[in-house]
């Protein structure tokens, strides 16, 4: 669906990967400190197809996450190394597109990073926290973590409402004292896993339609089970 370019932002330590169409046009960005949870976020966002684009991307990102921590100089499809060469301050930037993958090879060289006067790029977005589903209206579109308790119907889902955790926003979640239940049905579309996933103790991601006041019409559920998990505390 395109290619990532990936550079550091060090004023405020963090990875920037930016997503572009196949016509270069500028589409999402995300932020992070961490590799792993970033990568999953890409993957969940289904903005990645390709599995060898997956570990290619895997790859970039561990060395961005090894350059901002160790302060080497980050560009991407080239080796670490020592920050001797100047570069824009507070800011690693590889000076011209790079590959993302080999059968995006002509797509990618002809791009360049992000300029002030580029489209704005939309911000891969984490799940809404209680109080911002609280404040959704309804027949609203939502986007919620859920941790399944109980099945108390064919079709629905009845469970915890879950919030992103702060240091980990796309791998860790937080339980929250409320209550949610979901409706989905066989035309809503489920990615990462299966109906047969959807059981007590599933950690899920849904996007559809309030319903009412702690209920949600899902037209696509995203399994975290095995990708994300629950901090206490």
């Amino acid at each position: 669906k395109g290619y990532f370019v990936i550079s550091l932002d060090r004023a405020v330590q963090e990875i920037i990967v930016r997503h572009y169409l196949t016509d270069h046009t500028p589409a999402h960005e995300m932020r992070g400190r961490s590799a792993g949870p970033m990568l999953l976020g890409l993957l969940r966002e289904e903005l990645v197809t390709q599995l060898s684009h997956a570990g290619y991307l895997g790859e970039e990102l561990a060395k961005a996450q090894a350059a901002l921590h160790l302060g080497l100089r980050y560009d991407q499809d080239r080796s670490l190394r020592p920050r001797e060469t100047p570069v824009e301050p507070g800011r690693d930037a590889p000076p011209n597109a790079p590959q993302a993958a080999p059968d995006q090879r002509a797509a990618t060289a002809a791009a360049t990073p992000q300029t002030p006067d580029a489209p704005r790029m939309a911000q891969i977005s984490t799940p809404a926290t209680w109080e911002q589903f609280r404040a959704a209206e309804l027949g609203a579109q939502v986007d919620v973590v859920l941790a399944v308790t109980e099945l108390p119907a064919p079709g629905i889902l009845g469970g915890t409402f879950l919030e992103a955790d702060e240091a980990e926003l796309f791998s860790a979640y937080r339980r929250t004292a409320h209550q949610l239940r979901v409706l989905w049905t066989p035309a809503t579309q489920i990615a990462m896993g299966g109906p047969d996933d959807l059981h007590v103790g599933a950690l899920v991601r849904v996007r559809g339609v309030l319903a009412s006041d702690a209920q949600v019409d899902a037209q696509k559920l995203v399994i975290l089970t095995h990708a994300a998990r629950i901090v206490e505390g």
